[in-house]
Formats: C-alpha cells, structure tokens, sequence
C-alpha cells in the first residue's frame, strides 16, 4: 500500500473552495469511478483500491488517499494530477529556490 498526504495553504473563502471540491470530486468519478460523500467540510472518497478524504480548512486543504496494490504503482501519475488540480483551484504553490 502507499499513501498520499498533501496539505497547502489557500485564499479562497470555504464556499469557492467546496465549489472545487466538487468539481474535483466529479472528475475523480468520471476518471476512476470513485464515489463520494461529505462529512461537513471533509469529503470522504472511495473505491475498490483508494479511499481517502480532502479536509477543509479555512485558510489549507489537505488531500490524504491510501492506494492498493495496483493503484500503488500509479502513485506518483496521481500525485502529480492532485497537485495540478490543486494549481488549478487554489493556485500555484510558492516554491523556494
């Protein structure tokens, strides 16, 4: 099994980044049949081989996901498209150089 944590900081008010999460969560469904369900600010995801949630804060969001064994293989193909869907809601990251 692998997991996936990442948290980031956003500026967005708690409204728009729902508004995201569902359009994120949508996408996940269509892509990999995940299916989904609130828990007041916490979206909890799931299917055979993933589950997880994305956490809501006022001012972060946090994706954590356990993958199976063929999903696992998938991690860093994942990774890469939470963080670009994050990009593309809550903005770039800042990156120190």
């Amino acid at each position: 099994m692998a997991n996936i944590d990442i948290t980031r900081q956003h500026q967005v008010s708690l409204d728009k980044a729902q508004v995201a999460v569902m359009e994120i969560a949508s996408a996940m469904h269509e892509r990999f049949g995940i299916e989904s369900v609130w828990h007041g600010t916490t979206l909890q995801f799931e299917r055979d081989g993933i589950q997880g949630s994305i956490a809501l804060k006022t001012d972060s969001i946090q994706v954590q996901a356990k993958l199976g064994m063929f999903f696992s293989a998938l991690k860093p193909m994942i990774e890469n498209d939470i963080i670009e869907k994050l990009e593309r809601y809550f903005g770039p990251t800042s990156r120190s150089t």
